[in-house]
């Protein structure tokens, strides 16, 4: 069984007080969703806009760490492999699991950062339309 986790950077700790939650209006049913959701938009600010990733992010000690296996279980670990190898198309660090965590981390840091500024001072409403427009798929664009 791997045994690489992964973490949430401090940076996450806005966006997992606006985000978690068990009622009728949480955004992600678990952390590793979250996890998953904030790295992917990391690495979107990455690509798309060019941003850097952070050298070393800090990381929360709650919730505690992600086990590789919960993000092969929710089918999430397809895209961090999606992401290490456009990071690194020699393969290296997809097939590296710790390198993997590590590189996935910094994207979830970069993504936890800027979804944090982006919600910080809000009204729960108002969080929620911001995520809502960060989900927003422009079907124009993405038509299958």
């Amino acid at each position: 069984m791997p045994d690489a986790c992964y973490s949430f950077s401090d940076h996450g700790a806005t966006a997992l007080a606006a985000l978690q939650g068990h009622d009728l209006e949480f955004v992600f049913r678990t952390y590793a969703d979250l996890l998953g959701f904030v790295a992917a938009y990391g690495f979107q600010l990455t690509n798309v806009e060019g941003r850097r990733l952070p050298a070393k992010p800090d990381f929360l000690d709650v919730p505690n760490s992600i086990g590789l296996e919960i993000f092969e279980n929710r089918g999430l670990y397809t895209n961090f492999l999606t992401m290490a190898l456009a990071y690194d198309e020699s393969r290296q660090i997809a097939e590296d699991e710790e390198q993997l965590a590590k590189l996935v981390e910094k994207y979830a840091s970069l993504g936890a950062e800027n979804l944090s500024v982006r919600i910080s001072g809000k009204s729960r409403p108002a969080q929620l339309l911001e995520i809502g427009k960060l989900l927003e798929v422009d079907k124009e664009d993405h038509k299958i």
